[in-house]
């Protein structure tokens, strides 16, 4: 197991306070602020999230965490629209369920 730095460990305690500041007005959750998601691309039919690399993504071992990586799909599939609705060839409206890839 490595240890942090402390360089690393002055880096996550700069983001967790912007994280702190950043959360204290209605809106995006702590997690989001902290991890600095964001959505480059938002469509009908797509969403793209990101996360930015820091140390305060990774996991004592250096990969990436786990934890990290569900609060961005969770994130995601909240962001993202559970079905769509499409026009059938004969004019008719029927729903569409969107299909979730992460990559």
């Amino acid at each position: 197991m490595n240890r942090e730095s402390s360089s690393d460990a002055g880096a996550i305690r700069k983001q967790v306070l912007a994280a702190l500041a950043a959360n204290r007005p209605p809106g995006f959750h702590f997690p989001g602020h902290l991890l600095q998601l964001a959505s480059p691309r938002i469509g009908a039919e797509e969403l793209e999230e990101a996360m930015p690399d820091g140390p305060h993504c990774h996991d004592a071992d250096g990969a990436v965490s786990v934890v990290a990586l569900g609060v961005l799909l969770d994130t995601a599939l909240a962001s993202a629209p559970v079905r769509t609705e499409v026009r059938n060839a004969d004019g008719s409206r029927a729903l569409q369920a969107v299909s979730h890839h992460a990559a």
